[in-house]
């Protein structure tokens, strides 16, 4: 006790009397703090005492105790890694003095295998594999752990697992090292289901838009090296576009627009398209155009899509020819590293002797073959170096920051860095954790996932998804996708289908019934359209879901808030069916009305026909008896008649002549009818030529002189155009001043379009609607300098029955000019006229310069 004080005070003294007073020998482990050191001490009693030996067992003691920090590191490590990792011993079975490998007892597994297999590690450690997976040897894992013990090489694959009743998928690796075994498993349930999920959407958009009624197809711009736009390539199609050229994908995908359909730099459409990608302006035209079926009419709707457009054409042939005959008849988308799949990084700060232990750099410890196979450097190279002078590059970007952070915070930090390596771009999904307890470690763990293919198909997925939203929202045809709801299945066989559930729906089909996707999606379509349409359309769904054929009507709904009619189409796809619609209703309305002006003019050409029957046989037969009877009197009877009774047979002859020439001239208008004549070629100076031999007793009375130049050739019914000019002669004749001698010129040229008056521009419509194209038009004009009229009286003259003067002062019937005007309407012109009192009158006829029939 003299020599060391210290012996009572660290409790040895109280062990020397304990083995002097029971003789009992003692053998323990001691620390002496004051050496540092660790001694196993034994004290046995003797005679005289006891007697004490030491053993200095202090370097065993270090040795423990770096191990077990050692261990502690290992095990922080492991449970830092983003995966299940299980340690495993080979259970062995002796049969027939030979040993066969039969199981594996786990070891030790990590936190995330305890989350994975729903149980902490003290249930699972020591327990077999195939007690802890009971479908171990039925899925094969436990014949390729075997394998790989007995082949000593590592092995990775993919197996699906039902754990707590719920199947789930698993990446899973194991690497054998002697008797042991080291499994890594990673949950890749997510990954799996992600890609059944996208795989189902492309397949479900895809046949959404080969369910369109109208061709699709979507393009991206084509520039040359300073960027100015030049052309469009094909990069998709719908089956109705293909349909619509002739071109499988194979033979259309990949070419551009100016080589398969040269004309469209001609006609425009190119430079449209160029504006409105540079522009971002929908544009949208109703054009001609031949596909390779004949020309037709097609509603342009394009809307532009990143660096291109998505076009749609809509078929509007049928629709056009409908308002064309409305108009003509009616004006018709170490063992642990070597395995993971994922990059480790290990790094411990540099600090410097401040107060403040400012961190300088960080010094590479541990870099895995991930590692090594992502970035290029070997853990040769890395470890020992520091990072931040090895690559400048990181000081102050995301990386310097998410590692100072992590030991600043203790927290871990998780982000995507896209500038890892210096070979080329990537992203990789990291995290950031620190290893040991916060505030007494300076090391931290980063690992990292390569999710550059995962995000380059991500990015795809998600671009291929808004264009088949695009392109679905942007249809005039509402699509809804169905899944059928049927009754519980008996023996093996499917329910019957009691309802229908909406899947999915674009604009047209929320703006058609006012309601939102809330409103929609995954309601029922008898509970919103309860009414006997809404059952109809429910019985025909019925059907094709069965049958498998698809089925095209003409649906009238007027129930349930929905008011048209509607152009409609139901198809199969897999378990659900898809129904597109059109709205036609205005196109039905136009159709009724046609049939009903239709209807119209039938009855009015019957009793046109009846009138004119009359007006040829039971009008004439009386008027021919009067004027006979007439003549008898003036010839038998006139000498016993006085001046007044020869007077008054004068005048009943002369009114009888009047009637029946009225008559000749009602009959001849009401016999011009709307459809022509076989048009044919007609030389107007010829025609003009037999006029004035008709009336050359009138033209040598009045001392008329005629004048034409050279006249065009026109094409029309030659016995209404013979009528027309006719009468417009006989009229320059007849309405002459006195004394004075009729002259009259007769001239033609040449007029577009743009420059026809405005009385003739009703006639354009009708022209173009027949050839597809905007009509020249001769401009005949027909000038005397007769007596004129006031033009206040124009729309007068050409009505029948109309005159501007009495019947004493010029002879005639009111006709003439109503049937020129009918024979230039049939023959989609116009005439009009000019003049004032006394100053003679021109009176000018437009016709096109070639009808077709």
């Amino acid at each position: 006790m003299e020599i060391y004080p210290a012996t009572r005070i660290n409790g040895l003294f109280e062990e020397y009397v304990k083995v002097f007073d029971t003789k009992q020998p003692l053998s323990t482990e001691h620390y002496y703090p004051e050496f540092d050191t660790w001694r196993e001490v034994k004290i046995v009693r003797v005679p005289t005492g006891i007697m004490i030996t030491y053993n200095d067992i202090t370097a065993v003691k270090k040795t423990m105790a770096l191990a077990q920090q050692q261990v502690h590191i290992l095990d922080e490590v492991i449970n830092q890694v983003p995966m299940g990792i299980a340690v495993m011993n080979a259970v062995r079975q002796e049969e027939n003095n030979h040993s066969r490998l039969v199981n594996f007892q786990f070891v030790r597994i990590n936190r995330l295998l305890e989350e994975i297999f729903r149980q902490p590690g003290s249930s699972v450690e020591g327990q077999l594999l195939t007690s802890v997976l009971p479908n171990a040897e039925a899925s094969g894992l436990l014949s390729r752990a075997i394998l790989a013990i007995e082949d000593k090489h590592s092995i990775t694959f993919e197996l699906p697992f039902t754990i707590e009743q719920k199947v789930r998928w698993f990446t899973i690796s194991i690497s054998p090292k002697a008797d042991q075994l080291l499994l890594a498993i990673t949950d890749i349930t997510q990954t799996k289901l992600a890609q059944l999920a996208h795989h189902q959407q492309a397949e479900l958009l895809n046949s959404v838009l080969n369910g369109s009624q109208h061709a699709i197809v979507a393009f991206d711009a084509v520039r040359d090296s300073a960027g100015r736009l030049l052309d469009f390539r094909y990069v998709l199609q719908n089956k109705v576009h293909g349909e619509l050229t002739g071109l499988s994908d194979r033979e259309l995908l990949g070419r551009t627009l100016l080589d398969l359909i040269p004309q469209t730099q001609e006609n425009g459409l190119l430079d449209n398209y160029i504006a409105l990608v540079e522009t971002g302006k929908p544009f949208k035209t109703e054009r001609t155009l031949d596909f390779g079926c004949g020309p037709g009419w097609y509603d342009l709707s394009a809307v532009k899509r990143g660096n291109g457009f998505v076009l749609t054409i809509q078929d509007k042939t049928v629709q056009k020819l409908a308002q064309e005959q409305v108009q003509q008849q009616a004006l018709l988308l170490e063992t642990i590293n070597n395995s993971t799949p994922a990059g480790l990084v290990l790094w411990e700060a540099i600090r410097d002797n401040s107060p403040e232990r400012t961190i300088l750099d960080f010094r590479y410890r541990m870099s895995n073959p991930m590692n090594t196979y992502i970035t290029g450097y070997s853990a040769e190279a890395l470890l020992g170096q520091d990072l931040l002078t090895l690559f400048p590059r990181f000081r102050g970007g995301m990386l310097d920051f998410a590692l100072r952070e992590t030991l600043r915070t203790g927290q871990s930090q998780r982000m995507i860095l896209t500038d890892y390596t210096d070979s080329s771009a990537g992203w990789f999904d990291t995290e950031f954790s620190l290893i040991g307890n916060s505030g007494s470690t300076d090391r931290v763990l980063m690992t990292y996932m390569d999710v550059t293919e995962a995000h380059k198909t991500q990015l795809a997925q998600r671009q291929h998804n808004e264009l088949m939203k695009l392109i679905m929202d942007t249809q005039p045809s509402g699509m809804v996708l169905f899944e059928p709801v049927r009754e519980t299945a008996i023996d093996g066989q499917p329910g019957r289908i009691i309802d229908f559930i909406y899947k999915l729906v674009n604009e047209t089909q929320r703006r058609t019934t006012n309601r939102s996707d809330h409103e929609l999606i995954n309601q029922r379509v008898r509970t919103l359209f309860p009414g006997k349409q809404g059952q109809e359309l429910f019985d025909s769904m019925v059907i094709v879901a069965e049958s498998g054929q698809p089925k095209e009507w003409l649906m009238p709904f007027f129930s349930d808030g929905i008011q048209g009619w509607f152009q409609s189409s139901l198809i199969q796809h897999g378990n659900q069916i898809l129904f597109t619609f059109l709205d036609v209703t205005n196109l039905k309305h136009q159709q009724q009305a046609l049939e009903t002006a239709n209807y119209d003019l039938r009855r009015s050409n019957d009793n046109l026909q009846k009138f004119a029957y009359v007006a040829s046989h039971d009008l004439q037969e009386p008027l021919r008896k009067i004027q006979s009877f007439g003549s008898i009197l003036a010839a038998t009877y006139a000498a016993g008649l006085d001046e007044a009774g020869l007077d008054i047979i004068e005048r009943m002859q002369s009114a009888a002549q009047r009637m029946s020439k009225l008559i000749k001239h009602l009959l001849a208008y009401s016999r011009i009818n709307t459809q022509l004549a076989k048009p044919e070629s007609v030389n107007l100076s010829d025609l003009l030529g037999h006029i004035v031999d008709d009336l050359s007793v009138t033209i040598q009375e009045s001392a008329a002189t005629l004048h034409w130049d050279e006249l065009p050739i026109l094409h029309g019914d030659k016995t209404q155009l013979q009528q027309l000019f006719s009468n417009l002669l006989s009229n320059a004749l007849k309405y002459r001043l006195p004394g004075v001698s009729p002259r009259i010129q007769i001239t033609a040229r040449l007029l577009s379009a743009e420059d026809l008056p405005a009385v003739a521009r009703p006639t354009l419509g009708a022209t173009s609607m027949e050839t597809g194209n905007i009509p020249l038009f001769y401009e005949i004009n027909v000038i005397d300098n007769g007596i004129g009229f006031d033009e206040k009286f124009l729309d007068r003259i050409f009505q029948v029955f109309q005159r501007l003067h009495g019947k004493d002062v010029y002879v005639g019937t009111g006709i003439g000019l109503a049937i020129c005007q009918k024979v230039v309407e049939n023959h989609n012109g116009a005439i009009t006229a000019t003049s004032q009192p006394g100053e003679g009158a021109t009176f000018r006829v437009y016709l096109p310069k070639l009808l077709y029939a």
